[in-house]
């Protein structure tokens, strides 16, 4: 995807300064008419994913996650999964 390039660039100009942005972006959007998820982290790597996950709530929200998310899940049945 061409317009991760210039996210991932930043990323590792900034760090190779050492100026890093201490941050892991999140991207989603579509691509070939098809949704489209991934984050980059600091060092400029992109990770692409059914789900993304950020910041200390990630810990704790990953096994959840990992053994419930089906791709054809609605805001209903997310819900049931969380009370």
């Amino acid at each position: 995807m061409s317009s991760l390039k210039p996210i991932a660039f930043l990323n590792y100009q900034r760090r190779n300064k050492f100026d890093p942005n201490y941050i892991n972006s999140v991207l989603a959007g579509f691509s070939n008419n098809k949704s489209y998820l991934c984050s980059v982290d600091l060092y400029g790597a992109k990770l692409e994913s059914n789900y993304v996950l950020q910041g200390f709530a990630s810990y704790f929200c990953n096994p959840v996650i990992t053994n419930y998310w089906r791709p054809t899940m609605n805001e209903e049945d997310c819900k049931k999964i969380m009370h």
